[in-house]
């Protein structure tokens, strides 16, 4: 490993629109949503089967399907969901931390 810092900025200390205000959880889930970074799951949507990382315990905080999901079945890392629109599965993803979800997903 060479002595070099990292020219990437650290994700921890995402800035709120240009502000010296550094970022709140929401701020930083967002970023790790979009970014991939850390993410331990994948989630398969759609006909097209587009593919979406993300974090099961960001996940399993704001949802009780996906802390059942992880709990059943808690070393899978992949699940495929065929039955729902991609951009409907990406609202989600957003959403989840932030407030409760209930869905009737079969995954």
């Amino acid at each position: 490993m060479s002595g070099k810092k990292s020219s990437a900025p650290d994700w921890r200390d995402i800035r709120i629109r240009g502000s010296t205000i550094g970022a709140g959880h929401e701020e930083r889930f967002n970023y790790l949503l979009k970014s991939g970074l850390f993410s331990d799951v994948e989630f398969i949507v759609g006909e097209k089967k587009e593919v979406f990382q993300a974090h099961k315990l960001i996940l399993r905080t704001g949802s009780k399907v996906f802390d059942k999901l992880f709990n059943m079945e808690p070393a899978k890392t992949s699940f495929e969901v065929p039955d729902l629109e991609p951009e409907a599965f990406q609202i989600l993803l957003k959403v989840s931390p932030k407030c409760r979800v209930i869905i009737g997903l079969i995954l």
